[in-house]
């Protein structure tokens, strides 16, 4: 691969009955072939896995980090969902999180990567995992809010803040409790592989673009 990043693709004539079809969309490659990890592409393919495979810019990260957001978001609420709807825990939805965040990271990057977008990817997916211990508070609250106000409680905007605020930041070291108890040793084990779906989602493949021989 040059240095500057270009790909140089050349024109290479095959026999009809010889030709290949390619191993990503299965379409016949045409007048060109190209090989990516030793598997037949056709050009469109070739092209694309070049805009795609590199290394992101600054305002693809920030564009990302957008994106990202909504996904892990996403994730919270359907940990809210199912948890509200169930009444239970389920630690799988942590590699949903993952997923969702990656996905939508690599949507706002226009598929670019890297380092910085992997590091943001897991610290959005860790975040969207820890802090949905939160929504058993959140709706203790709404159901406090929208009830008769208990003698002698404190139900100010400020007091509110202040204890979301509190618990969020407990809801963060959660994960790492977890690793320290033999109970709660899967529950981490699942967040764990949440957190590597999000970094491998957003990691440049270090493939080999080059023509057929």
């Amino acid at each position: 691969m040059p240095a500057d990043g270009d790909l140089q693709f050349q024109r290479v004539e095959f026999d009809e009955n010889s030709v290949k079809k390619c191993a990503i969309c299965h379409a016949p490659p045409g007048d060109s072939r190209f090989q990516i990890a030793g598997h037949d592409v056709c050009e469109s393919c070739a092209e694309k896995f070049q805009r795609t495979n590199r290394e992101g810019t600054n305002a693809e990260l920030l564009r990302a980090t957008l994106y990202g957001i909504a996904g892990a978001a996403a994730g919270w609420a359907l940990y809210g969902i199912v948890s509200i709807a169930t009444n239970m825990e389920f630690s799988l939805i942590a590699i949903a999180c993952g997923w969702l965040v990656g996905r939508a990271m690599r949507k706002g990057s226009n598929g670019a990567g890297g380092l910085r977008f992997q590091i943001v990817a897991v610290l959005l997916t860790y975040i969207a995992i820890a802090t949905h211990y939160l929504i058993p508070v959140l709706v203790t609250i709404f159901k406090a809010l929208s009830g008769p106000p208990a003698p002698g409680a404190d139900l100010s905007a400020m007091r509110i803040m202040q204890g979301l605020g509190m618990s969020a930041l407990y809801c963060l070291t959660i994960p790492f409790r977890e690793i320290a108890s033999t109970s709660g040793l899967l529950g981490a084990v699942i967040v764990v592989i949440g957190l590597l779906q999000a970094w491998r989602s957003m990691k440049i493949h270090n493939l080999t673009v080059k023509e057929s021989a």
